[in-house]
């Protein structure tokens, strides 16, 4: 199957091809459906508006022919394409993320009872598009600091792994008694 980024039009269209019982192909009139599965986006023929179910005629060469936009959650989306008292044949193709668009905390720090001690629960950050999927990329900088009066202790910076997330590993704050907001972003 094809990959492409969610919520995004499938570069190469579904082509099937109606055939008779002697395996040749049967040019236009056959009615085709095109259905796509649960969670797995909408397909449009000739143009049309996108669906989560159309119907195209088969070419004088016996094609039907689809174009099929993806969800917008990652993984795989299916699509179903058939005719009245045919086996129907699916297709799949994987969704992928989008580019980042956000940070999200998805561990927060507990609060030191020290100032200049490391949290004992470390923060961990998730880069994530526009549809709140994971970008699944290592090697991306994550950085933290904090406002004036106040200074980081341990490392202020993590990497994503391959899920996406970075985990810090000895962060901590230094300053007045009080709460003091951490500042976290995203190299690229």
């Amino acid at each position: 199957g094809q990959t492409a980024t969610v919520n995004a039009v499938l570069p190469t269209t579904i082509e099937v091809i109606a055939r008779n019982r002697d395996g040749n192909p049967v040019p236009g009139g056959t009615l085709v459906a095109f259905t796509v599965g649960a969670n797995s986006g909408a397909v449009s023929t000739g143009g049309g508006a996108f669906a989560t179910r159309v119907t195209a005629k088969t070419d004088g060469a016996g094609v039907a022919t689809a174009s099929w936009r993806l969800d917008t959650q990652l993984g795989t989306n299916t699509l179903t394409a058939s005719v009245p008292n045919v086996e129907p044949v699916t297709f799949s193709a994987t969704g992928q993320a989008d580019t980042a668009t956000e940070l999200v905390v998805v561990t927060a720090p507990n609060s030191p009872s020290l100032s200049g001690a490391a949290f004992t629960t470390q923060p961990a950050l998730q880069r994530r598009d526009q549809f709140g999927n994971p970008v699944l990329t290592s090697g991306v900088g994550i950085s933290a600091s904090v406002p004036a009066g106040y200074s980081l202790v341990g490392s202020p910076s993590a990497t994503t792994a391959g899920t996406g997330t970075a985990t810090f590993g000895d962060l901590g704050v230094s300053g007045a008694a009080g709460g003091v907001t951490i500042t976290f972003a995203s190299g690229s």
